[in-house]
């Protein structure tokens, strides 16, 4: 018997994995949000980010997948993919990032970042000299740092309501560890017989930000007793 069979339209042949990528932070980043640069080149059926802990600050999950939805699958350039809910990753742990897709006709790739560097906590500073409601005749200071700064500013501010002296620090002054008692390289001159309240704005690798007071009521002097 011969027949004549229906034709099938509307069906496209597919065998090529889609084209994604992870186009931002750059590997070996330090972040504060687990926020990611994505792309593809089709739209997707499914598509998951790996978070894979792979050293520093233990992580019970070890991994954590953040899974793509509605808009997130559609083909095009997404330079800020927010995930919800948030993978509870931990602060000051290294992890490595995949990112896996499949289009439509069930092609799949995946892509790796490399590691990223997790730090949403703010950084400690904690002052060892000029101690609160002390007195010095030198400008100079002892600190420790709990982690490597991107930059610090400390601000010595006189309580007289006068202009306050800001430095910029530099160099080993940002590294973590303890700073033994000396100027800082950027130092300007104190003003002899005035009260200062002594602060630090510091901002870690991560960008995450800190304003701290480290000693108020410190006075500078350094003028000599008069005898009469």
């Amino acid at each position: 018997n011969k027949g004549k069979s229906a034709e099938i339209t509307g069906v496209t042949f597919d065998d090529i994995p889609p084209e994604i990528s992870i186009t931002s932070p750059s590997p070996d980043s330090y972040i504060n949000t687990p926020t990611l640069g994505l792309r593809t080149n089709e739209v997707l059926s499914e598509a998951q980010v790996e978070w894979i802990w792979v050293e520093g600050n233990p992580d019970p999950a070890g991994t954590h997948v953040s899974k793509m939805i509605g808009d997130q699958l559609l083909d095009g350039d997404y330079p800020e993919v927010n995930f919800d809910p948030a993978p509870a990753l931990t602060s000051g742990a290294w992890y490595r990032v995949v990112y896996t897709g499949t289009d439509r006709a069930g092609n799949s790739s995946t892509t790796e970042l490399g590691s990223l560097f997790f730090d949403n906590e703010p950084p400690v500073v904690s002052v060892l000299f000029p101690i609160e409601n002390g007195f010095t005749n030198i400008n100079e200071v002892s600190y420790t740092l709990n982690e490597p700064l991107l930059m610090a500013n400390l601000i010595w501010t006189p309580i007289d309501g006068s202009g306050p002296l800001s430095i910029d620090m530099i160099g080993d002054e940002l590294k973590a560890g303890s700073f033994s008692q000396g100027k800082l390289t950027n130092q300007l001159d104190l003003t002899d017989g005035t009260i200062y309240n002594l602060s630090i704005t510091a901002i870690d690798r991560s960008g995450n930000e800190a304003v701290l007071s480290l000693a108020k009521n410190v006075t500078y002097d350094k003028s000599k007793p008069k005898f009469t």
